[in-house]
């Protein structure tokens, strides 16, 4: 499931937390179901702009949205994260964006369940013992910001702490579990829609 279309793999890490934070708030109660791509548009904000001044040119490159990214950071310090025309990093970014472009591939991959639109158990156990604990080793308070940001987006500063953290978690080298992960997901199927019945591998 890494094709011409989803060429990232961290294309897919950003998808599974994004989907993990908006189906967290949308079952909290905090967020209407009516939210929940918005709320997934806004943490690919926090992604993209993380990755791309952490990151090397040649990962950032490979940042969807990556043109209005850089117009965005050469503005300031500061970037807007939220919904509005302006504030997105595509034309449209539902459609042309990780949301549109990589859900397929994510619910082939086992990662993400059509039916409840969040992630799947082995992609929540994964996020909730590898990834977050990761996010809040580099900024303490990381999770709390991320919600805060899905929820109401707002003015992003990607060179402070949740900006690094990211950057940090959405690093181009894949650590070891992630190899692991990723191997078993979008290369062998495993836990997704495998034609191959485990042929595969």
């Amino acid at each position: 499931n890494l094709t011409t279309v989803t060429t990232s793999v961290r294309g897919f890490t950003t998808l599974m937390l994004g989907l993990y934070f908006a189906d967290e708030l949308v079952t909290a109660g905090e967020l209407p179901e009516a939210e929940r791509v918005s709320a997934f548009l806004r943490f690919e904000q926090l992604a993209a702009y993380s990755r791309a001044v952490l990151s090397g040119s040649d990962e950032a490159g490979r940042v969807l949205g990556i043109t209005r990214v850089r117009r965005a950071l050469a503005q300031g310090k500061s970037v807007p994260i939220g919904v509005g025309s302006d504030e997105q990093i595509l034309s449209n970014q539902k459609v042309y964006g990780l949301w549109g472009l990589y859900s397929r591939a994510g619910m082939s991959s086992g990662m993400f369940d059509p039916a409840s639109r969040g992630v799947t158990p082995a992609c929540r156990e994964h996020i909730e013992a590898r990834l977050l604990p990761a996010l809040r080793a580099e900024h303490s308070p990381a999770l709390s910001e991320i919600r805060r940001y899905v929820t109401k987006g707002g003015s992003f500063r990607p060179n402070d702490g949740l900006g690094k953290a990211l950057g940090k978690v959405l690093a181009p080298t894949l650590r070891p579990f992630e190899r692991e992960f990723y191997g078993r997901h979008l290369v062998l199927g495993v836990g997704g829609d495998d034609p191959t019945h485990g042929r595969q591998e």
